[in-house]
Order: structure tokens, then C-alpha cells, then sequence
């Protein structure tokens, strides 16, 4: 059985170096993930899987890249890309606000080339190919 506990710590960094000043061994280094977080594991001898982590002001939405102005810490995505109660819209509407709003409204595109840039465009987004981060 493995079982994971998640703790929130203010400054992940800092505990890190607090946690192998102890004799602490961290299976991970910290790292700051896509999704908002920075985190580093420990793993005990019954099998426990502790992820210590701390929320990170993110720059730029993980869905459309739009830089997130007075971001709260652990935020991800912008208001476009979110509806009214704060959750991820879909790719399709996600799509189309890319479609409308970027390519075809500020870069002047025509629907069809529109439909291609912002395909291309998202699929490098964190929020719609994990990969890509």
C-alpha cells in the first residue's frame, strides 16, 4: 500500500534545508510544477509518501499563457479560461475565446488560419498537454 500525504509548508526551500540539516533524506529535490506548486517528496520506511509544498505565484495562465496580473499564490489560470466558479473552462471554449479573442481579434487572422495558430498554440499549454512543461 502507498499511501501520500500532502503538507503545506511557507517556504518549501527552506524546509527542504531544515529536513536534511535534521538527517533528513528527500527522495526529490524541490520543484516548481506546472500546476502551481513547489514541492519535494519524502518517502518513510512503512511505505508513507510525504510531499511537502508551497503555492507559487504564477506568471502566466497554464491554459492560454496570458500573464496573470495580481495572480494569488497557487493560481493557474486567468478569468478567460476560468468560469464563474473559478474551475478550468473546456478546451473547446477555451479554443474558440483563442480563436476570437487572440488570433482572428488581435492578430487580424481569418477564421480557417485562426482555427490552426491557436490549435498549435494551445497544444504546447501546460493545462492541455502536461508534457509540454
Amino acid at each position: 500500500m502507498c499511501a501520500y500525504f500532502y503538507v503545506v509548508v511557507d517556504d518549501v526551500d527552506a524546509y527542504y534545508e531544515e529536513v536534511q540539516k535534521r538527517g533528513g533524506k528527500p527522495a526529490t529535490e524541490p520543484k516548481s510544477q506546472f500546476y502551481g506548486l513547489r514541492s519535494f517528496g519524502i518517502q518513510d520506511s512503512s511505505g508513507y509518501r510525504l510531499l511537502f509544498y508551497s503555492p507559487l505565484v504564477m506568471e502566466n495562465c497554464g491554459s492560454c499563457g496570458m500573464p496573470l496580473t495580481d495572480a494569488e499564490p497557487g493560481q493557474v489560470y486567468c478569468d478567460y479560461c476560468t468560469d464563474d466558479a473559478g474551475k478550468l473552462k473546456s478546451y473547446e471554449e477555451v479554443l474558440e475565446g483563442t480563436i476570437q479573442g487572440y488570433f482572428m481579434g488581435m492578430q487580424k487572422m481569418e477564421r480557417a488560419e485562426a482555427e490552426v495558430a491557436a490549435k498549435e498554440y494551445l497544444a504546447k499549454m501546460p493545462a492541455w498537454n502536461p508534457d509540454a512543461c
